[in-house]
């Protein structure tokens, strides 16, 4: 397929908004899966799909039928949704998001913890974990954690498609593709 077929085909209206929404949904995917990086793959026939391959995979795969992929994004080294989230803001946040039974189990950790910093230091009256013992406790025991991260990750989703980050992503594609074709051209 010429660059000129692939930019027709991705300034197609319905095309450019399937790849736009993927673009979203890829984006989502790599903020909650720090291990792997996205991608949206178009192919001749108009068949668009999300790609995911893990950090660090160099393949290479002979047989890709694609003819753009876009988009590639990857969070890895970052804490994903809650990378610029403030640690104080983020266990009060958790905290908030506990079911009863799950809020029960937070409050029985600070409490085993603090007796256990009684015992270990007999002379203070009170311990608090620091923010990130706690925030590791919520990502190892509790649903909150996954739930807020989830919500987390929507919210900086839709805050970047309402900034039109996913159309200029594609725009800046097409771009770049116009200038090959102008190069083929030439």
């Amino acid at each position: 397929m010429k660059t000129s077929e692939i930019i027709a085909m991705l300034n197609t209206d319905e095309t450019y908004n399937l790849v736009e929404a993927a673009l979203k949904e890829a984006d989502l995917r790599a903020m909650l899966d720090t291990t792997s990086r996205y991608s949206v793959a178009v192919y001749a026939d108009g068949k668009i799909e999300i790609r995911d391959k893990l950090v660090g995979d160099n393949s290479w795969n002979p047989s890709d039928e694609a003819v753009a992929e876009i988009g590639v994004t990857c969070y890895q080294y970052s804490d994903g949704p809650f990378e610029n989230y403030p640690q104080t803001e983020l266990v009060r946040d958790l905290a908030a998001e506990c079911e009863p039974d799950e809020l029960e189990a937070y409050h029985k950790y600070l409490a085993e913890y603090q007796q256990s910093q009684r015992d270990f230091y007999e002379d203070e009256d009170e311990y608090t974990p620091e923010e990130y013992d706690i925030i590791n406790w919520f990502r190892e025991n509790s649903p909150a954690y996954d739930r807020l991260e989830r919500r987390t990750a929507r919210e900086l989703v839709d805050e970047a498609e309402n900034d039109g980050s996913y159309y200029r992503m594609l725009d800046e594609y097409i771009e770049q593709l116009q200038h090959i074709a102008g190069d083929e051209e030439a």
